[in-house]
């Protein structure tokens, strides 16, 4: 089985956290070759994001994040995730699903 990191920058997502997690793991049930490991990188959320992120990987091993002091920018939150994740494959999706998971079996 192949994994494949989805890292996805958050800045005040944390109505979009759960409806992005359920999306893609929705998407790789017709993916039986791959999973995914989720990065979510919180990029110094004032709201609740931490939190909403911490509760999803409570039932879920493969969910990780990284938490910044402050907003750093979605671009070194891309190269955090990417620097940090190990998998097979990569993919980056914004956490408001402005790239819908629905596109990951093409870009695989």
């Amino acid at each position: 089985m192949k994994q494949v990191a989805i890292i996805i920058p958050c800045h005040n997502e944390e109505e979009n956290v759960p409806l992005i997690y359920q999306a893609i793991q929705e998407t790789f049930t017709t993916l039986p070759n791959y999973s995914p490991v989720f990065w979510y990188i919180n990029d110094g959320s004032t709201d609740q994001t931490l939190n909403a992120i911490k509760t999803i990987q409570l039932n879920d091993d493969d969910v990780h994040f990284i938490d910044f002091s402050r907003s750093f920018g979605k671009e070194s939150g891309m190269y955090a995730g990417l620097s940090t994740a190990k998998a097979d494959l990569y993919a980056i999706m914004d956490a408001d699903l402005q790239d819908p998971p629905s596109m990951i079996p093409e870009m695989i």
